[in-house]
This record gives C-alpha cells, sequence and structure tokens, in this order.
C-alpha cells in the first residue's frame, strides 16, 4: 500500500472515529424526555400506546403487564413509567424494583440499575435474582471482585439456577481464573445444555 493511500486510510478512519464519538455524546446527552420522544417516533408506538392502561385506575398486575410489554417492545423510558406506577399500585416491590433495575441495566445506566437491586437485596436477603443482578451490573460496570460475590451468594441461595454459574464462570474468566471458569461452565451445562445455545455464546 502506497504511503499516500495509508495516510488516506488513516484520515478516513480518524474522522469516523471523531464523528462516532460526537454521536456518541450528543446520545448522552439527551434527556430522558428527548430519548423518549425519538422512541414515539416509531411507527409501532401509536398501536402500543392504545392498548396502554389508566395508571390511575388499572391494577398493579395490569400495570406491570404493560411494562413487561413496553420493555419487550423496546421502550425502556415508558416500561419504567409503568413499573414505578405498579409500585404505587401496591405491586410486588421486590420483583418489580429488579425488573426496573434490569431496564436501567438495558440502557446502561449502572449507578441507577445499581441502587435498584441493592434495594432488592436489602429487602429481601435470600432473593438469587438480586444478587445475581447486582453482580451483573458490577461486573459490566468493570467491578469484576464485587461481581464474584455477588454471583456466589445468588448461587448459594439458588444452586440449580444455570444462569448464575455462567455468570460467574464469566467473571472467572476475566480475573484469569481458569479452573474456577472450566468448573462453572461445566455446572451451567450439567443444570441447563442448551444455555450457550438461547444465550448466542
Amino acid at each position: 500500500m502506497s504511503t499516500r493511500l495509508r495516510s488516506l486510510c488513516l484520515i478516513l478512519f480518524l474522522s469516523l472515529l471523531v464523528v462516532s464519538a460526537r454521536l456518541g455524546a450528543q446520545q448522552e446527552s439527551l434527556s430522558v424526555e428527548q430519548t423518549r420522544a425519538i422512541a414515539h417516533q416509531d411507527p409501532q408506538w401509536p398501536s402500543v400506546e392504545a392498548h396502554l392502561p389508566d395508571p390511575a385506575t388499572a391494577s398493579a398486575e395490569k400495570l406491570e403487564m404493560a411494562g413487561d410489554v413496553l420493555r419487550a417492545r423496546r421502550f425502556p423510558e415508558d416500561a419504567l413509567d409503568y413499573y414505578m406506577y405498579a409500585l404505587q399500585r401496591g405491586g410486588k416491590e421486590v420483583t418489580l424494583l429488579n425488573k426496573m433495575g434490569v431496564t436501567e441495566l438495558e440502557l446502561r445506566h449502572f449507578a441507577k440499575a445499581r441502587g435498584y437491586f441493592r434495594r432488592v437485596v436489602k429487602l429481601k436477603k435470600k432473593n438469587s435474582e438480586g444478587w445475581n443482578n447486582l453482580g451483573a451490573v458490577e461486573y459490566l460496570d468493570g467491578h469484576v471482585s464485587s461481581a464474584i460475590s455477588n454471583y456466589k451468594r445468588a448461587i448459594k441461595l439458588d444452586k440449580k439456577a444455570a444462569s448464575y454459574h455462567s455468570n460467574l464462570a464469566t467473571a472467572y474468566l476475566e480475573e484469569k481464573d481458569f479452573d474456577g471458569a472450566r468448573k462453572e461452565f461445566g455446572i451451567a451445562l450439567m443444570l441447563d445444555p442448551g444455555i450457550f445455545e438461547r444465550r448466542g455464546t
């Protein structure tokens, strides 16, 4: 490759990096309402909105289900609203907080997700899902040793959850503990032979 062509490729690559960095910064600076407004431009939004229950009169179960539908349809900000409405109407606090935390985790709002999961394990210390989710947010936020500790607590409470063992194995890999990872992946596969096919790994 000639020096000139190499220089042109380098300039093009750097330009793409600058543009993607600007787009990322713009996306991060958008408020919740701006993000929601963009999402509501989706052609499926009117049909989803038409079937949403009234937060003032609907039961907690219906409001939670609406949150689940909104999350599945990729309207996470609206899903969070409906989970909050369900909480206010007396819904199951631990379940709803876990769902809110997972939604915030999907939005990569690690601090908010961590806050919800900490509330879960404070309310119900033996909630294995809460400990596993807390492990996930710690792992994704780069706190691998904390993630390992939380995954171990989840496993202690529910030894038969294959995904908990798989998550612990992944964290062990990050720490270069290959024996630990091999052992946990083995347990995950023994508990659920199809786990990695569904997870796409």
